[in-house]
């Protein structure tokens, strides 16, 4: 970043600095700069009431400019600080750097527009997302599958399916081939719209050369379950295990949630056993789901027994844990054990309004 900064504060110094940018030109162009630098040090030292003005170069100068090694590595100094910013979710500062391109007179390239786009996104500001992606073609640059895959992923974070699927017909229509990442954003986003959607674009990563690998069956999977269409989720997970994928802990955990709401807690657990031969570690979620399912189909000391484990495993139960274990105690008539659950579901509760404070 410092680099930067001191060639936002002063170019010229910069670019004397270098040597290869402040090397004469052939033919007495060494004496025009001399003179050149004379005259600006005039206009500077008549100037210092006003302040300083921007540094400003012909557009014939400008173009030159541009094919010389300092400026491109000013240009890529740029898109360095511009991505780092992204990466720190510094989206505020992503977006002043981009300005300040144009006060340098160096002009934005489809790189600084996609760090830019991903900055957006990441911070989950995804109209100035849009936004940039629509300066990025008045500009006259062409959007290649790394920005509008930025878009997508910028929509994916808010929600924002429809602009996300509008984004992947852009793709299409523009000719660009559509990676699996832009696919596994639009499904990600998709999964907060109809189920139809999700399985429409599996198809349509089926019907291409692309291959639909585990994050797409999960996630795919997981938009079916959340309406609750969740005997399609399960089997969409079938089929990532018939085609000899890798699952991954979200595989198991959607699975078994869509044997909770189906009241299959059986395959609940089948699915939670093979998570543990997998050698994945299970969380105090995968508990919950597991437990809840346990809970809803009538199999309350398997519940309570669950919940006893995550005690024994030192796992954190939360309010959901607390809700499952009354629930199962009511149904066993356990009155003082769902005590203990209701004196820690008040601690839990208590403790939330206390920070939310």
């Amino acid at each position: 970043m410092e680099p930067v900064k001191k060639f936002l504060e002063d170019p010229e110094a910069c670019a004397a600095a270098n040597p290869v940018a402040a090397a004469p030109a052939a033919g007495g162009g060494g004496r025009r700069r001399e003179e050149g630098g004379e005259e600006g040090r005039g206009r500077g030292g008549a100037g210092r009431g006003r302040g300083l003005r921007p540094f400003r170069l012909s557009a014939p100068r400008r173009r030159r400019a541009r094919g010389r090694p300092f400026w491109r590595q000013a240009s890529f100094s740029y898109n360095a600080a511009v991505s780092a910013c992204e990466k720190c979710g510094q989206w505020q500062e992503a977006l002043s750097l981009l300005r300040g391109l144009w006060e340098v007179q160096l002009e934005p390239d489809v790189v600084s527009y996609t760090a830019g786009i991903s900055a957006c996104g990441a911070g989950t500001q995804w109209q100035l997302a849009l936004s940039l992606l629509a300066e990025l073609r008045e500009a006259k640059l062409e959007p290649n599958i790394m920005s509008c895959s930025a878009g997508i992923s910028a929509c994916a974070l808010d929600g924002q399916w429809q602009l996300a699927l509008s984004l992947l017909r852009g793709i299409r229509e523009a000719r660009l081939e559509a990676t699996t990442v832009c696919y596994n954003a639009a499904l990600g986003v998709c999964r907060h719209g109809p189920w139809q959607q999700v399985l429409s674009l599996l198809s349509e990563m089926r019907a291409s050369s692309l291959k639909p690998g585990t994050i797409a069956y999960n996630t795919a999977a997981l938009g079916c379950n959340m309406s609750d269409q969740w005997l399609r989720a399960l089997s969409l997970l079938g089929e990532l295990l018939d085609a000899s994928m890798e699952p991954s802990p979200v595989t198991y955990r959607t699975g078994i949630g869509a044997c909770q709401k189906g009241a299959r807690w059986q395959q609940a657990l089948m699915l939670f056993h093979q998570c543990l031969q997998d050698t994945f570690e299970v969380s105090s979620v995968d508990y919950n789901i597991l437990s809840g399912a346990c809970e809803e189909s009538g199999q309350w000391q398997l519940a309570l027994w669950l919940l006893g484990e995550m005690r024994m495993k030192e796992l954190e139960m939360d309010i959901i844990s607390c809700d499952v274990g009354i629930s199962s105690c009511e149904k066993g008539g356990n009155r003082w054990q769902a005590l203990s659950f209701i004196s820690e579901l008040v601690s839990r509760v208590s403790s939330r309004i206390f920070h939310s404070m």
